[in-house]
């Protein structure tokens, strides 16, 4: 009953796939905006719970909401700083992994839930705070809050690299637009279909659109401009911008815990040259693949 308890004072989180990316437009909603957006359709309840839901999924959100409505954040913290990675920590990054695979967009914007409803805390502090404390207690620092708060993980070709310097912004200026082609998933499902060059009609092929800038990542030319025909392994975190009534408005930028979220990959071997994910500087793609799944498979299929 205590481990029942304790799972259902963990909470989850997940990952995302939008309809549509635009630029060049405004936010209705955030008129200074001036860089890439994606739409999306608010959920219709509160948690999003469905018949056909998995039930360590249902599990997660109940645990969640539970959660965010009963204590405060101050209290979570309290908690979480007296744990260390035991079993009730390793279950809770299980369902928190589970439910990320499950719908990204019905938890995202659950995470950004505007609707009437008392909560303590809210969702989206609760998931920062979950993911600083993996990233100060695991044995795999970087790589598991590279993994937890990531909503997409894959291997890109760079198709095309728009440059604009943002009016608005007081320090991050030097911006990049980037459309890539997906050529492999980890983790997350492809934002887009990509669009054939000749027309408009979209293509069976999966794409991406994703904004960097120059500022985020100082002198590192490994990042800095992303290059056109060159391969990357990416992750992207969904960075909610607005609301006006049923739409929300997000960015998606290479962004978050653990790493720097872009590696290039040249000669087939991903370079990582402070050796953030634990592999090596200079790594075979596949062993790559092979290490990072592994370890997502441990998360999975915890029991304790």
């Amino acid at each position: 009953m205590k481990k029942l308890v304790l799972i259902l004072t963990g909470f989850v989180l997940i990952t995302l796939s939008f309809n549509s990316s635009l630029y060049g437009q405004n936010v209705p909603c955030h008129s200074e905006y001036q860089g890439l957006f994606y739409t999306i359709q608010t959920n219709q309840t509160s948690p999003p719970f469905s018949t056909d839901m998995p039930l360590d999924v249902f599990v997660g959100y109940l645990a969640m909401d539970s959660l965010s409505k009963s204590i405060k954040l101050n209290d979570f913290n309290d908690f979480l700083e007296r744990q260390t990675y035991n079993d009730t920590i390793k279950t809770m990054m299980r369902y928190f992994y589970k439910v990320m695979e499950y719908d990204q967009i019905k938890f995202l914007n659950y995470e950004h839930d505007n609707k009437a409803i008392i909560r303590k805390s809210p969702i989206r502090f609760l998931v920062r705070d979950f993911i600083e404390f993996i990233e100060s207690i695991s044995p795999y620092p970087v790589l598991d809050a590279y993994l937890m708060s990531s909503y997409f993980i894959g291997t890109v070709t760079v198709t095309t690299v728009y440059n604009y310097t943002d009016t608005n912004a007081v320090f991050a200026r030097t911006c990049s637009i980037i459309s890539a082609q997906i050529d492999s998933l980890i983790k997350g499902k492809a934002p887009l279909y990509c669009t054939n060059n000749l027309s408009i009609s979209p293509t069976n092929t999966k794409c991406i659109d994703f904004e960097i800038v120059k500022e985020w990542f100082g002198q590192d030319t490994t990042v800095f401009p992303l290059l056109p025909g060159q391969k990357y392994l990416i992750s992207g975190d969904y960075r909610y911008l607005c609301n006006v009534d049923s739409t929300n408005y997000y960015t998606i930028l290479p962004l978050g815990r653990g790493g720097r979220r872009i590696y290039p990959i040249i000669e087939n071997n991903l370079i990582d040259l402070e050796n953030e994910l634990g592999f090596g500087v200079s790594t075979n793609i596949n062993i790559i693949y092979n290490n990072i799944n592994n370890r997502i498979n441990e998360i999975k299929s915890f029991q304790p």
